[in-house]
């Protein structure tokens, strides 16, 4: 945690990893600079929620473009994990989210970043709360 403490101080967010969980990111925008460093969607699979890595990212709204670009303008050294958990449609919204989170929380990042609301099941959602702050994961939601 003493890394993550320098970074904020530093103020440029160099050495910290930030999880984006949205809409997805247009990663490939020349603004990011290369800083998102990979992308990743919740595919729906017989209806099981899957996270799949995907080559270039894109956001299928605009929102988590947004957001990323907010958090980058902000800590332009921090590396950015973009976690699609939201598609076209709000269809299995909650079940993405869940499996999205939990998956952000296997990779140890340092910050996850949600703006978006969910009515997924208030037990499952803090139940992975709790394992962030376990994990001493700053969690950012709007």
């Amino acid at each position: 945690m003493s890394d993550f403490r320098e970074a904020l101080d530093a103020g440029t967010g160099k050495g910290i990893r930030i999880g984006i969980l949205d809409t997805g990111v247009a990663s490939a925008l020349p603004c990011f600079d290369g800083s998102v460093m990979a992308n990743f969607e919740v595919e729906m699979r017989d209806e099981n929620p899957e996270v799949v890595c995907y080559g270039n990212g894109e956001d299928v709204i605009g929102h988590g473009t947004a957001n990323a670009w907010l958090i980058h303008h902000h800590a332009p050294d921090a590396e950015l994990f973009n976690v699609r958990v939201i598609g076209r449609t709000p269809r299995d919204t909650s079940s993405k989210l869940l499996a999205g989170l939990e998956f952000a929380l296997e990779q140890d990042w340092d910050i996850l970043n949600l703006s978006l609301g969910t009515e997924a099941s208030r037990t499952a959602l803090h139940a992975l709360i709790g394992e962030a702050h376990r994990k001493d994961i700053l969690m950012m939601a709007a």
